[in-house]
């Protein structure tokens, strides 16, 4: 009964966080979704998208879940998001739990695997923020859940998200149009046939992000941002990418 009660309450707090979000993604930056017919209906499955931005966070469950349904989305988030006890509570009601980095954090690896049988879980195959526009590499541990799991894997594609701040103005570049991608479930049956190694876990994690690349190329005519705003943040991450070369 306890459970029950709890899983109301939090589809009830996901519920009234819906129209904030809203005016986000639908005011301050004009937000539009492709593909939404792959996701599955019901049962589990994996949404995979690329990371490029602190604002993407929200942008997949968004449009994936219906503020009407009950449907559960989870998604693993840095154990640092977690020591603030506010934000900490607030994550868990949205259904986040902590994640280590950089660390083999076999448990939470495990409990993505048993939670996305039965559920939608969004997971960063390149597991961190991309610094410098660029695709990641897949990591062997989200391989390593989809091969658990085996369940429909949606590869997604973010667009536009890593223009909404102006680098060195500090300030939102309102009205950004930005897109979301969910491509068709990618079949992974060869791999499911392979051995269960680490080689295998990062076959599949490669397989996954050139999807999803493939899909930046079939999708690159939906980023029409302006040049001068193009130039500041390749600048930004230029600036990154020598202060990361000097650590």
């Amino acid at each position: 009964m306890l459970k029950k009660l709890v899983v109301f309450l939090q589809n009830l707090f996901r519920f009234f966080v819906f129209f904030p979000v809203d005016f986000f993604y639908r005011v301050v930056f004009r937000s539009y979704a492709i593909g939404l017919e792959n996701i599955p209906k019901e049962g589990g499955a994996m949404i995979a998208p690329n990371h490029i931005s602190g604002w993407d966070v929200f942008l997949p469950p968004y449009f994936a879940l219906n503020r009407f349904s009950s449907r559960q989305m989870w998604a693993p988030g840095k154990e640092e998001l977690f020591h603030f006890p506010p934000m900490a509570w607030v994550l868990t009601f949205l259904r986040a739990f902590p994640v280590r980095r950089r660390q083999h954090d076999y448990a939470a690896r495990d409990k993505t695997a048993e939670i996305v049988k039965n559920h939608l879980v969004m997971l960063f195959p390149e597991g961190t923020r991309s610094r410098d526009g660029k695709f990641g590499v897949g990591r062997s541990g989200t391989g390593k859940i989809i091969y658990d799991a085996k369940v429909p894997v949606i590869p997604t594609l973010i667009v536009n998200t890593n223009y909404c701040v102006i680098p060195g103005l500090f300030m939102l570049n309102f009205f950004q149009k930005l897109y979301i991608v969910y491509g068709k479930p990618l079949d992974m049956d060869k791999y499911y046939a392979m051995e269960d190694t680490k080689e295998t876990a990062q076959l599949i994690a490669d397989h996954l992000m050139a999807e999803i690349a493939k899909m930046k190329e079939d999708y690159k005519h939906l980023d029409q941002t302006p040049e001068w705003i193009k130039i500041r943040v390749e600048k930004a991450y230029k600036r990154n990418a020598d202060k990361m070369a000097e650590v």
